[in-house]
């Protein structure tokens, strides 16, 4: 962003990619950014003309510099988390939860995490990156994340595979049906089946997998689009009416 900043980058001879977060214009054409960096004696030009690279993170069309600023990479934003365990009151569930949120803490993206009504927010720590409320409409959500890190839990994972997540399972109660839901969706290609007694930074290695490998996101599209032709509630009404004998 600083052209003041940039100059000595250059002069230490390491290659050096200057990354602009907004419309190149901006500091090509204002003029009190261009008098500050004048000031700092580095005018916006000469220092991205010594740049190896700039990249900037705007649409080429709408950035009214676009045509004069070689390296657009286009809008860039992190990846989406839903962070999200049962509803019900399981013992140990809290450092769990709390072992995720120092997970997530640490990484480039945008996580929502729901506490529910059983764990009080205000015992929980996590990043400036996290959203932590009780609750949150799971389809109000999903379509825009890239991962889910849950439990396990039947009604949450079908809804991520809905809509084509993959996931990072963690069962929190081994004596119901969680355990078998993730050895599932990992035998499936779909996510990580982590155990209960994960560190943070397990939890952070299976998430960064699960982000940069796509081939999870491509198992949970593919259970996704048959779980949708299925029309497994439509199906469901037609049979009970069947049973009623109409």
């Amino acid at each position: 962003m600083l052209p003041g900043a940039v100059a000595p980058a250059i002069r230490l001879g390491p290659p050096v990619v200057v990354l602009v977060h907004t419309f190149g214009e901006f500091f090509l054409g204002n003029l009190a950014v261009a008098a500050f960096s004048v000031l700092q004696g580095v005018p916006p030009v000469r220092a991205w003309a010594a740049a190896e690279r700039v990249l900037v993170m705007a649409d080429r069309e709408l950035d009214p510099a676009g045509r004069s600023v070689v390296g657009d990479v286009g809008p860039q934003t992190s990846p989406r988390v839903l962070a999200s365990l049962s509803s019900m009151a399981i013992r140990g569930q809290d450092r769990i939860l709390q072992r995720i949120l120092d997970a997530v803490g640490g990484m480039p993206v945008n996580a929502t995490a729901t506490s529910g009504p059983t764990i009080d927010p205000a015992a929980l720590n996590c990043g400036a990156n996290t959203t932590l409320v009780r609750t949150v409409p799971h389809e109000s959500i999903l379509s825009t994340c890239s991962a889910v890190v849950g439990h396990a839990g039947h009604s949450t994972t079908m809804r991520a595979l809905l809509h084509g997540v993959p996931m990072v399972l963690i069962p929190c109660d081994t004596r119901i049906d969680q355990p078998l839901v993730a050895a599932s969706i990992a035998r499936a290609g779909a996510g990580i089946h982590l155990p209960m007694r994960a560190t943070a930074g397990e939890i952070r290695a299976a998430l960064d997998e699960v982000l940069s490998d796509s081939r999870y996101r491509a198992g949970a599209q593919r259970i996704g689009a048959r779980l949708r032709a299925q029309q497994g509630a439509a199906r469901a009404a037609d049979l009970v009416l069947e049973a009623a004998g109409r």
